[in-house]
């Protein structure tokens, strides 16, 4: 079960991530920012634990984007080195998060993101 509860985490991050590796950071794309203030909005982070979010997602996001300009790795092989960027992050950011919103986040990573995946089916950003 932690399995399979690891695997959807890190297929959910790695949407995510690369979605936003793949995006300038600014207008156009989603940012670090807006991917803290979906965490912020559907778990209801404190203003401490956003600070405590911020530098993980920062680290996360570095590290993926190392991964994903390296052009003498295939797509395949890119994701494989990103998984682990994001399992990694996953387990920080558990660790500042209460238990009722780990049961939300648990919950988020089985839905779909429009507002950080919109390019990903060429749509504009939906609200749920």
């Amino acid at each position: 079960m932690k399995q399979i509860r690891l695997l959807v985490i890190a297929s959910t991050l790695m949407i995510a991530i690369t979605t936003l590796a793949q995006q300038p950071s600014g207008p156009g794309g989603p940012t670090r920012q807006t991917h803290l203030t979906v965490l912020t909005e559907k778990l209801g982070l404190t203003e401490a634990q956003q600070i405590k979010a911020k530098p993980i997602l920062q680290e996360m996001d570095d590290a993926v984007q190392k991964i994903m300009h390296d052009d003498t790795l295939s797509r395949k092989e890119q994701l494989d080195k990103v998984r682990p960027c994001r399992e990694k992050a996953d387990k920080k950011l558990r660790k500042i998060l209460s238990d009722d919103q780990k049961a939300k986040l648990d919950e988020l990573e089985h839905q779909p993101h429009p507002e950080l995946h919109d390019d990903l089916n060429g749509s504009t950003p939906q609200t749920h």
